[in-house]
């Protein structure tokens, strides 16, 4: 929603999200109907926008500090899509692994996100 802008995801108000589960309204069919994934979008959102000011690189330093090594990624975009990422990356990484660690609610993590996890991540 909203062109990605987390700021704008981060301000839906509970009427926006009603809005968006109304079966006869116009967003049935265009967008996911589950309340409880709607809301973890913007709550998501929120945290998102937490880390672009806890964390010195932002949102994405925060992201790109789980990989050691860049120059090891395969740097051929036709090989990122689809089947292909997953046989050549795998469906979870330590990196996407240690970073669903990082940002789901737990005794070491700050961060709360929801249904999220390595795969999605990865």
């Amino acid at each position: 929603f909203h062109d990605w802008d987390m700021h704008r995801v981060a301000a839906m108000t509970q009427t926006d999200l009603a809005r968006l589960v109304d079966k006869s309204g116009p967003w049935a069919g265009k967008v996911i109907q589950n309340a409880a994934k709607l809301s973890a979008i913007v709550h998501n959102a929120r945290e998102c926008l937490r880390i672009e000011e806890e964390h010195a690189g932002g949102l994405c330093g925060f992201l790109w500090s789980f990989v050691d090594n860049c120059e090891e990624t395969v740097n051929t975009s036709s090989l990122c899509h689809g089947d292909n990422y997953s046989r050549i990356f795998g469906v979870t990484s330590s990196y996407s692994d240690a970073l669903a660690k990082a940002m789901r609610k737990s005794a070491t993590s700050k961060y709360n996100f929801k249904f999220l996890g390595s795969i999605t991540l990865q």
